[in-house]
């Protein structure tokens, strides 16, 4: 199981990096999507994704557990 951050690094304070965005659906083009949140939030910066990867699933409801792991076959290696 995983989940995304858009994290923005500013120019001028690179060691202070902002945390944009938690996404739980991954976009179809990453490049694309982060052209529109740079856009939105207006600000100066290297905009990146962090993937956060999970090693549990005990957390997740069992009667969609089937398609979740479908879901993230398929998704995978795509980001």
């Amino acid at each position: 199981m995983s989940d995304y951050l858009i994290i923005r690094i500013p120019f001028d304070n690179p060691s202070k990096p902002e945390i944009i965005e938690f996404l739980a659906n991954v976009p179809l083009d990453w490049k694309k999507y982060l052209i529109q949140v740079a856009n939105r939030v207006q600000k100066k910066g290297r905009y990146v994704v962090a993937n956060l990867e999970y090693d549990f699933d005990h957390f997740y409801p069992a009667k969609k557990e089937a398609t979740f792991k479908k879901v993230e076959k398929l998704t995978e290696g795509k980001a």
